[in-house]
């Protein structure tokens, strides 16, 4: 892991993480919006930005400003539309939004740095998703060794309380038993 990696990955995070590289991949708009991802996904916006960051190695994190003015300017046209901004019901606040939209707003796909790239080839998307798994993996073994060395805490207070209280019992056997 990355030392921005810093937190587990959890059942839902990779679930979040997977889907959005495979949507990185494979979607005709190669640039991605949080606000999209998280509506396709149904999931807090900040939630993905967060997940995002922590994974550069899988995703760019912003859009050279050309790129980011070339495709608003695709968008006024009624082309390469994301669903979100589709969605919007007035044109007037479909071109607020695209008009509001940011490089910071939008990430890619490492492997595809192009504002007209292709889907990433199947063996990319692949190695994408063994990666995901294997920092899964890793963080079920983290998991697992965190609750091993509190299991193993807990059996040596557990020892030690014992150890006194049978201390204090003999201890207080002595006493009943020398004043008899």
């Amino acid at each position: 892991m990355t030392a921005k990696q810093t937190h587990l990955l959890n059942l839902e995070d990779y679930r979040i993480l997977v889907a959005t590289w495979i949507m990185s991949c494979n979607d005709q708009i190669p640039m991605m919006t949080y606000k999209g991802i998280a509506k396709r996904l149904d999931v807090n916006e900040q939630k993905v930005i967060s997940l995002i960051k922590e994974y550069p190695e899988l995703f760019r994190q912003r859009t050279p400003n050309s790129i980011t003015q070339f495709w608003k300017d695709q968008m006024k046209t009624g082309n390469l539309l994301p669903a979100w901004i589709r969605d919007i019901d007035t044109n007037i606040e479909r071109e607020k939004a695209i008009q509001e939209l940011t490089s910071d707003d939008i990430f890619r796909s490492q492997f595809r740095t192009k504002r007209d790239s292709p889907a990433s080839e199947m063996e990319i998307l692949k190695w994408g998703l063994e990666y995901l798994k294997s920092m899964r993996d890793i963080n079920n073994d983290q998991l697992k060794e965190r609750r091993d060395v509190r299991n193993q805490a807990t059996t040596l207070i557990i020892t030690a309380i014992s150890s006194f209280l049978g201390l204090l019992i003999s201890i207080a056997s002595l006493v009943v038993n020398s004043g008899k």
